[in-house]
């Protein structure tokens, strides 16, 4: 801003000189002239400066968001995965709130694919939670197991083999998670559309 008013305060001195020869009236063009590159080259980088900084603190937030509400989900899948390995006599383990931290979830990544259309990546996550293993599956597919397999328990038994599975699918999101949310720290407002690929051994 100090700059901004000192170019101004110049430009102001040079369109208001004292009376010169009409020889002179050529040097004076030239002098306002390069006053206003000088304005309009510094409101520019200022601009650029503010659109960056802007940019890069809604990536930002946009990142601790997304690793905040992964975490999340992912804990609350492995507890609501540990109750299903050992529920309690009489009943079932409620899934409300597995449910609440998947949408938590789905909504981070919503809000990143709204800013970044072509990074594919964002949209594979989101696919798995939304029809994938992580999503309304997990749960479906617990009970099932857990009712095939009703004469056999222990780690051997179709139940726990299919918590193993689950879990491991979680390990990998999580991963593919920390994939997606590096890039986003790194992007600027230049490479904000830049394409993310498919995730790390998932097809394109």
């Amino acid at each position: 801003i100090a700059d901004f008013d000192r170019a101004c305060g110049a430009l102001a001195a040079v369109a208001h000189p004292p009376q010169r020869a009409a020889d002179g009236a050529s040097s004076n063009w030239w002098t306002i002239g390069s006053v206003l590159v000088s304005v309009f080259a510094g409101a520019g980088l200022t601009w650029v400066n503010g659109e960056w900084r802007a940019v890069a603190e809604r990536n930002r937030l946009q990142a601790e968001a997304l690793s905040a509400a992964a975490q999340a989900f992912a804990e609350e899948a492995d507890t609501f995965i540990a109750e299903w390995v050992g529920p309690p006599v009489g009943g079932t383990p409620p899934d409300q709130m597995l449910r609440a931290r998947r949408r938590e979830l789905i909504v981070q990544l919503r809000a990143i694919q709204s800013t970044h259309h072509k990074w594919s990546a964002v949209t594979e996550l989101r696919d798995r939670l939304l029809t994938g293993d992580l999503g309304e599956n997990l749960a479906t597919s617990l009970a099932a197991s857990s009712r095939d397999g009703q004469q056999g328990e222990g780690p051997g038994s179709e139940r726990d083999q299919r918590a193993a599975q689950l879990r491991g699918m979680l390990d990998r999101f999580e991963n593919d998670v920390g994939w997606v949310a590096g890039p986003l720290l790194r992007a600027s407002a230049w490479r904000r559309e830049s394409n993310l690929g498919s995730l790390p051994g998932h097809p394109p």
